[in-house]
């Protein structure tokens, strides 16, 4: 059970990194939009995207998910975003 634990933490830590990525990408070409399916897995992955995406904020917002993972010790219901909100498992 501590293995799958493990293994759900590290899955969703990986999510969180896909998303912070996307981001850090279209906050450096300047975008003034979020691509739908990017807004779907932020929405998924429990943060909310205003109409006009202020990307530092929502970049912030990552690593505040990443660090409830981070200081979970293995544990994903730890997180908010545990449970059926769309992870890979």
């Amino acid at each position: 059970m501590e293995h799958e634990n493990d293994r759900l933490r590290r899955g969703r830590l990986h999510h969180l990194d896909v998303l912070l990525d996307a981001l850090e990408s279209l906050n450096l070409r300047e975008a003034k939009e979020i691509p739908a399916d990017l807004r779907h897995s932020l929405v998924q992955a429990g943060i909310q995207v205003p109409g006009r995406p202020d990307f530092s904020s929502l970049i912030e917002r990552v690593w505040e998910l990443q660090e409830k993972y981070l200081n979970a010790a293995g544990t994903p219901e730890a997180g908010p975003a545990a449970g059926s909100r769309g992870y890979p498992a």
